[in-house]
């Protein structure tokens, strides 16, 4: 790991948390939405210093609890996919959760999911009204 989680309030990250507005699969338009209720992670690096964050909710369903990633974001220059997913499944078997899950429409984002073992369980569909 090139860097560690560490449990975050938002002043610390929304800026960084903030880069996944644009791409919210969802049509959110602020980031309140994407971290209501989440627990916030800064990322360190072996210094100490921020370059990524990610956000997490509870989802529980009738197949078990889920930890759904909300938003997540970094410093440019910083890959943190790999350590997001191994912060991620910690904090979804420290609560119990059959998976992690998330939401994106960003394609390099699904692949170098999927190189670190997740799967694509279904697609979202919209029209406009």
């Amino acid at each position: 790991m090139k860097t560690i989680a560490h449990r975050a309030d938002l002043a610390a990250v929304a800026e960084l948390l903030a880069r996944a507005v644009p791409y919210a699969v969802t049509g959110e338009a602020s980031l309140s939405p994407l971290v209501d209720g989440a627990e916030l992670y800064a990322m360190r690096d072996h210094q100490g210093r921020t370059v990524g964050a990610f956000a997490m909710t509870r989802t529980d369903t009738e197949a078990g609890a889920f930890m759904d990633i909300t938003a997540a974001g970094g410093l440019p220059g910083h890959d943190l996919v790999a350590d997001i997913d191994a912060a991620a499944v910690a904090q979804a078997r420290a609560h119990r959760a059959v998976a992690v899950r998330c939401l994106t429409k960003r394609p390099a984002l699904r692949r170098r999911l999927e190189r670190q073992g997740w799967r694509v369980a279904g697609w979202v569909m919209t029209k406009e009204a």
